[in-house]
């Protein structure tokens, strides 16, 4: 809820929003007459490979002909594009929240690059320093414009710092991190609000800010200020937010292929 990275001027907040949002997708379901946000997720691409990754409770009663993404055709009419094709990779023995679905090259993934900005290792980084300030931006079911049939979901951003209460009895250090979730936020013009409900935001990538934006090449880009460092799973009202590492992704990745898992785990250790 809090306005996005301070130490930066307008432009270069500006411009660190609309990356982050750019990437961020909402997974709608359609069944009969209702539709609703099921949940959220970002696009990555890894050595050719393309994924929407998310929480993996989305998927519990997944079916894939009935959710689907919204895109821009080529006219720029918006529609949604259901899932059906995509392949699911999960942890099956630890029930470990992630989940990666890979598109293969089809419609939806033309739509898809079309439509949104796509993640790569080279923005993914481990949770801790140089992070003092973590922002998670996803689609709530309270925040969902529209009625049955016509559902357009609208972006909600959290901004947050780690958590400094005292964690659920089912915490699992070096797999999770909590942030703090207030009952009161900043909204971007100044104003004190309640916070949201974040039912729908499940899945949405956990963005660290770093501590001090240093140019990485010749120009300054949002990947100098902003990286990826977690899955948002759960939250606790006016208390905390639960997110999975990054680094836990990695280990699903080296599942899928160990060339992949070993880019990230060392883009990871690079930061």
């Amino acid at each position: 809820m809090e306005r996005l990275i301070p130490h930066l001027n307008g432009a270069e907040r500006e411009a660190a929003d609309h990356h982050i949002i750019n990437t961020t997708i909402p997974l709608v379901e359609e069944s009969g007459n209702r539709s609703a946000v099921l949940g959220t997720c970002n696009f990555f691409e890894f050595g050719g490979r393309c994924f929407l990754v998310t929480a993996n409770h989305t998927f519990e009663h997944f079916d894939p002909n009935r959710v689907g993404v919204p895109v821009r055709e080529e006219d720029n009419r918006r529609i949604f594009r259901t899932l059906d094709g995509c392949r699911r990779f999960y942890w099956k023995d630890d029930a470990l929240d992630v989940t990666a679905l890979e598109i293969s090259e089809s419609p939806l993934l033309i739509a898809l690059r079309r439509t949104y900005a796509v993640i790569g290792v080279e923005s993914l980084a481990r949770y801790g320093e140089p992070f003092d300030q973590y922002v998670i931006v996803g689609y709530t079911r309270e925040a969902s414009l529209g009625g049955a049939g016509d559902l357009w979901p609208r972006a909600v951003k959290v901004t947050s710092t780690q958590y400094e209460g005292k964690p659920p009895d089912d915490f699992r250090p070096g797999y999770e991190f909590l942030l703090e979730f207030a009952k009161d936020g900043w909204t971007a013009d100044g104003s004190l609000v309640p916070s949201p409900k974040l039912q729908g935001m499940s899945g949405a990538a956990v963005w660290g800010v770093q501590t001090t934006a240093k140019r990485s090449g010749p120009l300054w880009t949002p990947h100098d200020a902003v990286r990826v460092v977690g899955v948002q799973t759960a939250y606790q009202p006016q208390s905390y937010v639960r997110c999975h590492d990054w680094s836990l992704l990695a280990r699903l990745f080296e599942k899928i292929d160990p060339t992949l898992g070993a880019a990230i785990f060392a883009a990871l250790e690079a930061t």
